[in-house]
């Protein structure tokens, strides 16, 4: 993996907190502006583990236990003082049309699917590029618990929480599965995907001024997000998984509450596979190279870096562009959407690229997890 060099202050590569998080802004707030809910009957004379499967219906009548779609095929709920993830519950695509024309969705995967079936396009149990919904294979599923087991190894030689631990499996008749997962809280399932929706949608309100005053905050945050991002890879590569190009994207990660603050984890491994043929730094070119990830101006890199390097195109539209911004449109919007070159000026475009660059190699090559994201940054970053 090559070496980017550059004076970049310690800071800005996340390993020290710049806030003491007093605020409570919960996650979970957000998350309900992107989710859709509903409920579920339980015989609750029986353990969760034993009251599988559940399955989504339209007739929610006598139902009591609420949930939250995560994605298209997986609800979020409690129940009995904990937190759930369960996978494969809809088989019938009851869940993927509520998500998909909610107007809450942010995940584009999920609509794509909805209305290609709707269209008749797929059969009622296949995938879209590859990519199941409503169900879960079993050959998926084990695939994922596979996975999970050497991660959530890992993680407890770190002394870290995993994401999410595997609880019980169902198996349905027609050899799909359903899979439930044990998971911190609820609002530990935001995707950075969703996440930056719900920035989009804030900074589109913003003026020239409010922009100027968040853009450190924000330029702070996502390199803090870089720096995880890039130690989720180095995780995977030493522990010899290795993901499918096709899946390192933010929709996969989620900001899942760690310590006294968040951290980023890589979830939804049905793809990931063992490689016990490559070795660590071999393993890592092999992924950076066919996920897109080689260059900090690929176009899987530039997904994790949309957000602040549009704010700062907007802040140097003119500069940037060589246009003058129209009044009558947000600023951010008009920064965020621009496709044409962006032209170099000192200490701008190409030199935050390569400040995330860093971040995220820097990352990589972690082998104790980064700091947990205060709070109180996520907040001074959106609000």
């Amino acid at each position: 993996m090559s070496e980017i060099s550059i004076d970049v202050p310690e800071k800005w590569l996340g390993f020290k907190s710049f806030f003491v998080s007093k605020l409570n802004m919960p996650l979970m707030n957000l998350l309900k502006k992107v989710r859709v809910d509903g409920r579920f009957k339980i015989d609750r004379s029986l353990s969760l583990e034993n009251s599988l499967p559940i399955v989504i219906g339209e007739d929610e009548s006598g139902s009591d236990v609420p949930y939250m779609n995560s994605g298209g095929r997986s609800i979020i709920f409690e129940y009995g003082g904990s937190a759930y993830r369960l996978k494969g519950v809809d088989p019938n695509g009851i869940l993927t049309q509520k998500v998909a024309t909610s107007g809450k969705n942010k995940i584009l995967d999920v609509e794509l699917f909805y209305f290609a079936r709707k269209r008749g396009k797929v059969p009622h149990r296949l995938t879209v590029s590859g990519k199941p919904f409503g169900i879960l294979s079993e050959e998926d599923a084990m695939r994922e618990i596979s996975v999970l087991e050497v991660l959530n190894e890992a993680y407890s030689r770190m002394g870290v929480p995993p994401p999410y631990e595997h609880a019980r499996t169902h198996r349905f008749e027609d050899g799909n599965v359903q899979n439930l997962y044990e998971i911190p809280s609820l609002d530990s399932d935001l995707r950075l995907e969703e996440f930056d929706h719900l920035m989009k949608d804030r900074l589109n309100r913003c003026s020239l001024k409010k922009l100027e005053n968040k853009s450190n905050n924000i330029f702070k945050l996502y390199s803090r997000f870089l720096v995880w991002e890039g130690w989720n890879l180095g995780l995977l590569a030493r522990n010899k998984l290795e993901p499918s190009p096709n899946s390192w994207v933010p929709q996969n990660f989620v900001i899942s509450k760690y310590e006294n603050g968040y951290g980023i984890f890589r979830v939804d491994h049905t793809s990931t596979r063992r490689n016990e043929e490559c070795g660590y730094e071999e393993l890592i070119d092999k992924i950076l190279n066919q996920s897109g990830l080689q260059t900090t101006t690929s176009d899987t890199f530039g997904s994790y870096t949309h957000i602040p390097t549009s704010v700062l195109i907007a802040l140097n539209f003119r500069l940037a562009t060589g246009k003058k911004p129209k009044r009558k449109k947000p600023l951010f919007e008009q920064a965020y959407i621009y496709r044409g070159p962006v032209r170099s000026w000192e200490r701008g475009y190409g030199y935050y690229l390569t400040i995330y660059g860093v971040a995220f190699v820097s990352g990589s090559k972690s082998r104790l997890a980064p700091e947990p994201i205060p709070e109180k940054m996520i907040r001074k970053a959106f609000m």
